[in-house]
């Protein structure tokens, strides 16, 4: 049930039914504060409604009424969101970004057999952990972003477990739709109409992160590399090395145009269509006033 608080200078909410009993109970509101339901039209202070009287507790330390929106705002263990507080999304920008330019060097080394320079092959480790650490920094945040009563399972686990192989491909399932569950359900809990995250998108990058997942292991264990060259051909001459070389780098531009065509960048594509997404749906909540966890670094002052 939703219900709207008053200190008669004004009205809050609709809140949902728990919350306010969890403020009575932590005494971060009066009970002398006036509430009504959707369903009434009188005000009466929390301590003469049924529903939240066995929740007042024994001895009240006086505070005024008044007081009730200032501790709203920013009670002392509530994850509320301060008013002068938005949500930035200037990590995700540059995540899209390190991500596009992974995929760029990914479409350049079609055809490599591991005769690649090792500066070249560190350079491009180096750009992946970037891509790879920014990724995970912004899905860290948004999932931060989720009070504790709408989120699923803890951030930290969340994106953490998505570094276990294998592991992961069920894991991403439970840590992206997570994210569109919890916006979705924040939103239903304060009565908001229209906008939802699509958990379509978010189904639809989970499954293609899985097949990013298959394609790359196929790539590894069955791509040929140069070591493989003597044991795959008959070489006479360095005549039949070039050609056996040729033959090879041609198989290897296979795996890897397929890998690239039907996983890396759907998968990419459809990852940034659902944070877009999701990042459409922080900011309907926050333009709203719902309350979203103020210790995610998505909050700038």
């Amino acid at each position: 049930m939703q219900w709207w608080l008053t200190t008669g200078e004004g009205s809050e909410g609709p809140f949902p039914e728990e919350h306010i009993i969890e403020w009575l109970k932590t005494e971060q509101i009066s009970p002398e504060v006036k509430a009504r339901c959707d369903k009434d039209a009188d005000w009466r202070a929390l301590r003469e409604i049924d529903e939240f009287t066995q929740y007042i507790p024994a001895i009240v330390p006086p505070a005024p009424p008044s007081a009730f929106v200032s501790e709203y705002r920013q009670p002392p263990n509530a994850e509320l969101l301060v008013s002068d507080r938005r949500p930035v999304f200037d990590i995700l920008f540059v995540a899209i970004a390190t991500g596009g330019f992974t995929l760029l060097l990914e479409f350049f080394d079609i055809g490599a057999i591991g005769d690649e320079s090792g500066r070249y092959i560190l350079f491009c480790l180096c750009v992946c952990a970037v891509a790879l650490t920014f990724w995970a920094m912004f899905h860290y945040r948004l999932w931060c972003i989720l009070p504790s009563s709408v989120a699923e399972i803890k951030p930290n686990v969340a994106v953490g477990f998505l570094f276990i192989p294998f592991f992961n491909c069920y894991w991403v399932f439970k840590s992206y739709l997570g994210i569109s569950r919890g916006l979705n359900r924040l939103a239903d809990d304060h009565g908001l109409p229209g906008m939802r995250t699509n958990t379509g998108l978010a189904m639809a990058a989970s499954i293609l992160f899985v097949s990013t997942v298959f394609f790359d292991f196929i790539d590894f264990c069955c791509s040929p590399t140069v070591e493989d060259i003597p044991n795959l051909y008959v070489i006479y001459n360095s005549y039949d090395y070039q050609n056996a070389y040729a033959e090879t780098v041609a198989t290897a531009a296979g795996f890897d145009i397929f890998a690239l065509i039907l996983g890396s960048i759907p998968s990419f594509v459809l990852w940034i269509l659902m944070t877009l997404n999701q990042k459409r749906m922080v900011e309907y909540l926050y333009d709203n006033n719902v309350p979203l966890n103020s210790k995610s670094k998505l909050l700038a002052d």
